[in-house]
């Protein structure tokens, strides 16, 4: 039973503008690039931040594989 929060929307701070908006977790995952819709600025999200997003969908696949033993 895989725990899985791909559509669960992140809050996001504009490195540019400043302002905050969502993305998707999974979309995130993949490719930690986006683009601000304040003002059109693209980024890409630091190294750290992308890695604690993929530390904590494994944390959720290791919780939901004890909840399937």
């Amino acid at each position: 039973m895989p725990l899985n929060l791909s559509d669960q929307p992140v809050e996001i701070p504009c490195p540019r503008c400043g302002m905050k908006f969502k993305e998707k977790l999974g979309r995130l995952n993949g490719k930690p690039e986006t683009r601000c819709p304040h003002c059109d600025q693209t980024f890409t999200l630091p190294p750290h931040e992308a890695a604690k997003l993929r530390g904590a969908q494994g944390a959720l696949d290791k919780l939901g594989k004890l909840f399937k033993k």
